[in-house]
């Protein structure tokens, strides 16, 4: 009878601890959500797909990493001074079969103004390291028509011809953007027509 009764305890034990999260999941996962959160900024940001999927539900859509890169590009370019952190460094992490769901408070600040949202990612591993597979905000905010979400951003697949490189180009310590326009191509090329490579452009190719 003590042992079925300490057999029966082992069984309780297991059960209940297949729902927990991994203390050192736990906190490699916090790790990664803080450091992707502290990449938002104007010369980290052109850099953060490499914490995202290859395609991911971004706020309800499906995009590629491309693609949400190209939205992260447009936020600083309409909010230069955009700076966000997670509040109080405090993570509500549940496992979900093979990925963990993370809600935090992000505070961030744009414009003049300051506001806190809830926010959601779901982060799986891949070769080793952890990806993004979905990043959202809690919807049932009345703020969640604010300027700097993807939808009020207007971006989307075809973000824009006219793009920003970000970076210190100067030395300086500061962060600066070249401006990237896509060259308007004047003369077609024909594959049957010898010497036929000459690319013509608007103003130039160059």
């Amino acid at each position: 009878m003590k042992y079925l009764s300490l057999i029966f305890c082992l069984i309780v034990v297991l059960l209940f601890s297949c729902n927990e999260v991994n203390p050192k999941g736990e906190k490699e996962v916090r790790n990664f959500v803080k450091q992707w959160s502290d990449a938002h900024t104007q010369i980290k940001a052109p850099y953060l797909e490499r914490y995202y999927m290859d395609v991911v539900t971004y706020y309800g859509k499906e995009r590629t990493r491309s693609q949400v890169q190209q939205d992260k590009n447009l936020l600083f370019q309409q909010f230069p001074d955009y700076t966000e952190r997670i509040l109080n460094d405090q993570f509500d992490i549940t496992k979900e079969a093979v990925s963990y769901l993370v809600k935090f408070i992000k505070r961030v600040n744009y414009n003049g103004i300051e506001a806190d949202y809830t926010f959601y990612l779901s982060v799986m591993t891949k070769n080793r390291d952890f990806k993004i597979l979905r990043e959202d905000v809690d919807k049932n905010l009345k703020e969640f028509d604010a300027r700097i979400f993807p939808i009020n951003l207007g971006s989307n697949a075809t973000t824009s011809n006219n793009r920003k490189l970000y970076g210190d180009f100067n030395g300086d310590g500061l962060s600066d953007f070249a401006s990237v326009s896509n060259p308007q191509i004047i003369s077609v090329i024909k594959p049957d027509v010898q010497n036929s490579d000459e690319v013509h452009c608007t103003g130039g190719c160059n």
